[in-house]
């Protein structure tokens, strides 16, 4: 999986992902710069050579596990506590609804709080919002990180451009 995002003052963030066990993203995690770098340039090795200076010539390197909490996952409400944003639905980032999600929490429970409907009814509908959007990251994850590299991502691509 490889990201550009353009940024201010002329410069691009790069992103590469590679799926690998959450054991072995931790300890890279702690290997340092160097370490990443190599592990990387191995799971590259056979992009073209303009890509891999990616790599090699970045001046920022880490690695970023992702973690999402289960589709659907719920708990038992509690009165007097209740979760919001990430803490009550994280997923990958790959839906793009993470601030959207949290947004609407906040006025969903801002509104069951001032109605006095309760933390039941405010985490009933952010429960049904937040599992539509897990079910798009997780897809969204799998397809980026699928066998067939980005062509999936490419024919939604081309589809969009087909409509107009």
């Amino acid at each position: 999986m490889r990201i550009l995002q353009r940024n201010g003052h002329g410069h691009i963030r790069f992103y590469a992902g590679v799926r690998m066990a959450e054991d072995d993203a931790i300890a890279l995690c702690d290997a340092g710069a160097p370490k990443a770098r190599a592990r990387m340039a191995r799971a590259f090795a056979i992009w073209a050579p303009g890509l891999k200076r990616l790599l090699d010539e970045g001046d920022f390197i880490s690695a970023r596990p992702m973690y999402a909490m289960p589709i659907g996952a719920r708990w038992v409400t509690h009165p007097a506590v209740t979760l919001l944003g990430d803490a009550a639905h994280l997923m990958s980032p790959f839906s793009g609804e993470g601030v959207n999600l949290a947004l609407a929490d906040a006025l969903d429970l801002a509104d069951a709080l001032a109605r006095g409907t309760g933390i039941a009814a405010y985490e009933a509908t952010m429960a049904s919002r937040a599992k539509i959007a897990a079910a798009g990251a997780a897809a969204g994850l799998a397809s980026v990180f699928s066998k067939d590299g980005p062509a999936h991502v490419l024919g939604r691509y081309r589809q969009r451009i087909a409509e107009r």
